[in-house]
């Protein structure tokens, strides 16, 4: 959602006295071997049995995203998020996305994006009857996505173990204190990393990196909390307008 070790990583690994997961050395023209181990989806399939049994989930996240500007160079956008999701189809997320305070709202039939400073909101009609059906369609129309999107499906082991060409546990990690397992996956035109705590069974840290795309662009999102017991206010999912806030029409997916 793996690269070549860079130099400044093995120079670190060998100043600190640390060896670096690698596989045996290939000769020039032999291909990696897949790796699919089966630990490494046991651990995938308990965080998305943890994750689908809950009715109602709150998270916190930090996400950076890379997207290519104008110049043609790679930069890196930022966005903290509170999300609230009620399962089947309904969603919240109170997010600052490079500064600007946004509220995305679904409540199962429509979707509405807030714009705090300027008072601007847009809505629009998405019919889903799972939570995964609306986050595709949002994309596909819109052409707005949430990084956590499958983690919240209604099954998310469904989605991840699509199409593994790699499946392994590095090792364990320690995250802000907190002793995690370190996975590794691959699909076609995909690489992706989670890093578990197997104590909760919830994702610490994951990561993503699109090799099929152009300057393969890569996401990484920090789990900053997780509240599975999570008991939504009857208004969560309803968008009221603020006092003179202007309805806006959506741009066309891919608008710049």
């Amino acid at each position: 959602m793996m690269k070549q070790m860079s130099w400044r990583a093995a120079v670190l690994c060998g100043f600190l006295g640390l060896a670096p997961f690698a596989a045996p050395a290939l000769a020039a023209d032999e291909a990696p071997k897949p790796i699919i181990e089966q630990g490494a989806l046991d651990l995938l399939k308990k965080m998305s049995d943890t994750l689908k049994a809950a009715n109602a989930i709150e998270l916190s996240i930090t996400d950076f995203r890379e997207v290519p500007s104008s110049q043609g160079q790679m930069i890196t956008l930022a966005t903290t998020a509170d999300i609230t999701a009620e399962r089947p189809n309904k969603f919240r997320a109170e997010a600052v996305v490079n500064g600007a305070e946004t509220s995305f709202i679904y409540d199962g039939k429509t979707f509405t994006a807030l714009d705090k400073a300027k008072n601007l909101y847009v809505s629009g009609e998405i019919g889903a009857d799972k939570m995964e059906t609306f986050f595709q369609k949002l994309a596909e129309a819109r052409g707005i996505e949430f990084s956590v999107a499958d983690f919240l499906s209604s099954d998310p082991y469904a989605i991840f173990s699509k199409g593994l060409t790699n499946a392994y546990d590095v090792g364990t990690a320690t995250i802000d204190g907190v002793t995690t397992e370190h996975l590794v996956f691959a699909a076609k035109g995909l690489e992706w990393q989670l890093w578990i705590d197997p104590a909760t069974n919830l994702p610490r840290l994951f990561t993503v990196i699109y090799n099929d795309v152009p300057r393969e662009p890569r996401f990484l999102v920090s789990f900053r909390s997780w509240n599975l017991k999570a008991t939504p206010a009857a208004d969560s999912f309803t968008f009221t307008p603020p006092k003179d806030a202007t309805a806006i029409g959506f741009l066309p997916a891919g608008t710049p």
